[in-house]
């Protein structure tokens, strides 16, 4: 599967697990307040994330 491809259907999967366990973070934005541990793993998990696709363009 593409890259772009598979990184949609994970986007995808995400949004639908976030409806069903996390609705309140589209509101709540918890990750904005400075020094939140909210902010820390998402920056923690945008980290991830990103290592996660440069890793792929090395795969294909």
């Amino acid at each position: 599967m593409p890259l772009e491809d598979a990184l949609r259907k994970r986007r995808e999967e995400l949004r639908a697990w976030l409806e069903d366990n996390g609705r309140e973070c589209w509101q709540e934005q918890a990750h904005l307040r400075d020094g939140s541990a909210e902010q820390i793993y998402w920056h923690f998990g945008y980290l991830a994330a990103l290592q996660d696709v440069l890793a792929q363009f090395g795969k294909e």
